[in-house]
């Protein structure tokens, strides 16, 4: 069965200019205790209590938390990547895509985010291909199809790809929008947002920066 919402390469960046930061309305950078080394932060207690009681006094508060900056790639169905577009402010993803893969093989049960597969899924699975058997015969016949044919194919392919099709993304946003998500998300109905998130925090340092209060 395939994963139904699997992360690679999570790195987080820019705790020293955060940290840094929110130090600076009080002008009080000569408390800081945080120590930086190649694995991430070690936040010190003055800098932790500081950081915990911006975060609990609200987003006007917590700007610094908008300046830790998490990458990280992440396959999941497409019908979930749609409900992701909400969190567009402040975010970038690059995906694998459409226009370009799709149709280069036939597809697999491993493409599909499917956590129980039947007999339904099975014949999805074989009408997709004919459409892709299809469209690659045309594609590499060129003496026989017109380009208007091909591409009719080839519309024809994508008219019945499932909203549980799986793409890659390489996504980057900041802590703050993390909040967010975690906040709209953490209980909804779809186990693939819940997956996302209880995964997530679980690779990120200080998730609590999340968690806190919402």
């Amino acid at each position: 069965m395939k994963n139904l919402v699997k992360f690679e390469h999570i790195t987080t960046c820019n705790w020293p200019c955060a940290l840094r930061g929110m130090r600076n309305p009080l002008e009080s950078w000569h408390k800081a205790d945080t120590e930086f080394t190649h694995n991430g932060p070690i936040i010190g207690p003055n800098d932790m209590d500081l950081a915990m009681r911006l975060t609990r006094a609200g987003s006007d508060h917590r700007k610094f938390l908008r300046q830790i900056i998490i990458s990280f790639d992440v396959s999941m169905a497409w019908g979930i990547w749609k409900e992701y577009a909400t969190y567009k402010v402040g975010t970038v993803e690059n995906s694998t895509s459409q226009m370009h893969k799709l149709g280069g093989r036939l597809l697999e049960r491993e493409d599909f985010a499917v956590e129980n597969w039947d007999a339904g899924h099975e014949n999805m699975l074989l009408m997709i291909n004919k459409r892709v058997g299809v469209y690659q015969k045309m594609k590499n016949n060129h003496e026989l199809y017109s380009a208007d044919e091909t591409k009719e194919a080839w519309r024809n392919m994508l008219s019945i790809i499932p909203a549980s099709f799986v793409y890659k993304r390489t996504c980057t946003l900041n802590y703050e929008i993390l909040r967010n998500m975690y906040g709209a998300r953490k209980n909804h109905k779809q186990k693939e947002w819940r997956i996302f998130l209880s995964e997530l925090l679980k690779k990120i340092p200080y998730p609590e920066f999340i968690t806190e209060c919402n």
